[in-house]
């Protein structure tokens, strides 16, 4: 601050009630580091509006708002594939040549940057659907960010790609961050089954599991519901083995192997290895089958036990690929799934527990199928030796017929032996037909039951070996979802650096264009930091691996482009969502569970921010309950202090105000601009007389006067200084 320069400072740093701070006694110049400042200029921060939605429906209608103030417009699209508009939404391809050309003008007339959101009706980029997942979905969702990157390349020549993650739906308490499953920054232990939607979540919430092969609903389940199995035989008290042995270990002859109390062991006390040989304890005094319940702690424990027993297996016999046939002869089937055939080590083997509870439901059914495989075929040995004994007895009567005379005939009625005439239901309350009849008509119906028996023993067979099957190939829904968003993003982010290379070799290009994945609501996966960061890292990872096979890009090369070109958003209003689902500490008050939750989403942001994911960042407000978009200030996220944290981490990126409640309540978009001008103390001057004769203006004043209008206004933007010197703050129309 200059005195005589004719300029005063920032719009006097109102943050009170008051035109001027008390401090002030009347003046409004000078330093203010007392105010909380956090270094943010007007120029700084941008604004968002959606595509052909209110006054922007048109060309003339988006360069008014260009014109209006702002240094960054985000220009986001609702409309479906096509271009056609449809309620105001519009797409990329609605805009031709000419009006991409007037938008370009417009943004270069006004020194404006444009960044883009992609369709509002993509959330992931994985293919979800109601029944799972879906090839042609995840290709539809991932044209619609090729039309944003391509419409980037055409008009703002750079920026952000703003995509929502949501690649699927799951429970905030059975989450891996939430539960301590997974490997985090010490600092998050803190914060250990500390979100929750409702009391009883991780009990009822339903939990997915997919066909890898297709991408299609295995099964889906409420964890706490569990489920009955059968019993299997263990060396264990109260077995035959057990009163022998005393609960030491024995040695089994017959696989040369010693048995260990806990060990699975069939009807002769042998070891069992394999699932699928495993004998069901019989109860002498019931004369029946033992079953017992199963649910999630028992198959936890299973778990760890199938994870021993692939390894095991694998130092008998390698891995798969070294020893492909003895995986098929001897392998359980659930050693096919991912976690175990492609682990890198041994180390690696991880056996998911919602895949063991399915994996014990598909057993369920296939020993049912099995069960009646066994009664099948016990009925069928027994139908096709009754069939043999009446095609004998067929050639026998029908020979004896040939000799007796006909008025003798009916003594063949008398002859019939008991083990025949136990297989002719009809000979004692027929009297029209012969014996011979009766003989053959019963041969017809065995006939017709064996073609029945042999139809379902064969569909019960099938349906074993499908079940089976199916048990190779079951996924978590949530690492299925997260390889294909994986390949989406990373293919994403390789077409966005080519159409980065088409402007740099023109000579257009003002930042690289890359693609943004923006945190969304809670109860889809990406919105959580750790989830974020992972979705932003392992994409990273796998377009880094794709520019190596694929373009021949060297190892460091193809990391600092998959850096350049996969970035996230980070969106504060929706980090600030996460309120609602906090699960308090009832011995403190609101007021400090407030204040716990502020924490955590602060040391969220410095997390986010020290990964290196944030590229870009929306600001705007909320009371933790929903997505209000409300001006910053004007709600209860620490938005202040968020971007505070992102500034002292070297965030030097946009700032987009994105306007919601203000277009109802106020006097539009801008006006949740004016108000973030306000809140963040952006530095704004004036041009016209001198500090003494003009007085301070203060935002009071100002915020409904000129922000948004068309008009010119006397004041400059002090975020044009002074990279840009002071120049009018007016809009030059096109025409």
């Amino acid at each position: 601050m200059e005195f005589g320069t004719g300029y005063f400072n920032a719009m006097d740093r109102e943050y009170f009630a008051n035109d001027v701070e008390p401090e002030s006694h009347g003046h409004n110049c000078g330093d203010h580091n007392h105010t909380q400042d956090v270094g943010v200029k007007a120029g700084d921060l941008g604004m968002s509006f959606q595509v052909g939605m209110g006054s922007a429906r048109d060309v003339a209608g988006i360069a008014s708002k260009i014109r209006a103030g702002a240094k960054t417009i985000e220009l986001g699209f609702r409309g479906t594939p096509g271009g056609k508009s449809s309620a105001g939404n519009m797409s990329p391809e609605y805009f031709g040549k000419l009006q991409r050309q007037a938008l370009r003008e417009a943004a270069t007339v006004n020194r404006v940057d444009f960044t883009l959101h992609t369709n509002v009706g993509v959330s992931g980029l994985a293919g979800q659907t109601q029944n799972g997942f879906d090839k042609n979905s995840k290709e539809r969702s991932l044209d619609e960010i090729k039309r944003a990157i391509d419409f980037a390349q055409d008009v703002s020549h750079g920026g952000a790609i703003v995509v929502h993650t949501g690649e699927k739906g799951r429970p905030l308490s059975r989450a891996k961050w939430n539960t301590g499953d997974e490997k985090l920054p010490s600092f998050m232990n803190q914060y250990k089954n500390k979100f929750e939607s409702f009391e009883g979540e991780s009990r009822s919430a339903p939990v997915e599991l997919v066909d890898s092969r297709t991408g299609s609903y295995v099964s889906r389940y409420q964890p706490g519901k569990g489920m009955q199995r059968p019993k299997f035989k263990r060396y264990q008290p109260g077995t035959p083995e057990w009163e022998e042995f005393g609960g030491k270990e024995y040695f089994d002859e017959e696989n040369k192997v010693w048995v260990k109390p806990d060990d699975y062991i069939d009807y002769l006390g042998n070891k069992v290895t394999r699932r699928s040989d495993r004998v069901v304890l019989f109860d002498k005094d019931t004369k029946d089958f033992k079953t017992e319940y199963y649910g999630e702690d028992e198959a936890r424990k299973d778990a760890l036990e199938m994870e021993e027993n692939a390894r095991n297996f694998i130092k008998k016999y390698g891995s798969y690929n070294d020893n492909p046939q003895a995986w098929d002869k001897y392998a359980d089937p659930y050693m096919f799934q991912d976690g175990i055939k492609n682990a890198k080590s041994l180390g690696s083997i991880k056996v998911d527990v919602d895949s063991v509870l399915i994996i014990q439901q598909l057993e369920n059914q296939a020993a049912q199928a099995r069960g009646f495989v066994g009664e099948s075929v016990q009925q069928f040995d027994e139908m096709a030796k009754s069939l043999k004994e009446l095609k004998k007895a067929e050639a026998f009567y029908q020979k004896l017929d040939d000799s007796l005379p006909e008025d003798e005939k009916y003594k063949l009625m008398r002859s019939v032996s008991d083990n025949i005439s136990r297989m002719l239901p009809e000979l004692n309350s027929s009297k029209s037909e012969s014996v011979i009849d009766l003989i053959k008509k019963e041969i017809e119906n065995k006939k017709s039951s064996l073609r029945f028996m042999q139809n379902r023993s064969a569909a019960q067979s099938a349906q074993v070996a499908e079940t089976l099957e199916t048990i190779k190939y079951i996924q978590s829904s949530e690492d299925y979802a997260l390889n294909e968003a994986f390949d989406s993003y990373a293919r994403a982010g390789i077409h966005a650096m080519r159409k980065s290379d088409i402007l740099r070799n023109k000579k257009k290009l003002k930042k690289d264009i890359f693609v943004a994945l923006e945190n969304l609501f809670p109860e889809a996966y990406g919105s959580h930091p750790v989830e974020l960061v992972k979705l932003v890292k392992e994409s990273r990872s796998v377009m880094a691996q794709k520019l190596k096979d694929e373009f021949g890009k060297s190892d460091k090369e193809a990391n600092k482009l998959a850096r350049n070109h996969l970035k996230a958003t980070l969106d504060l209003g929706h980090l600030n969502i996460w309120r609602k689902f906090w699960k308090s500490d009832p011995s403190k008050s609101v007021e400090q569970n407030d204040q716990n939750f502020d924490k955590w989403a602060l040391e969220m942001v410095d997390y986010m921010a020290k990964e290196d994911i944030i590229g870009h960042v929306h600001v705007d407000d909320n009371y933790g309950y929903g997505d209000e978009h409300l001006a910053p200030g004007e709600g209860n996220a620490p938005i202040k202090e968020m971007i505070e944290v992102l500034k002292k981490n070297g965030y030097d990126g946009e700032l987009i105000v994105e306007p919601g409640a203000d277009f109802d309540l106020d006097k539009g978009a801008f006006s949740s601009l004016s108000k973030a001008w306000k809140y963040l103390g952006s530095p704004i001057g004036g041009t016209m007389g001198s500090f003494a004769n003009r007085g301070a203006q203060s935002w009071s004043n100002m915020q409904y006067g000129h922000f948004g209008q068309n008009s010119p206004a006397y004041f400059t933007f002090g975020s044009y200084s002074p990279s840009e010197d002071f120049k009018l703050w007016s809009g030059v129309p096109l025409d």
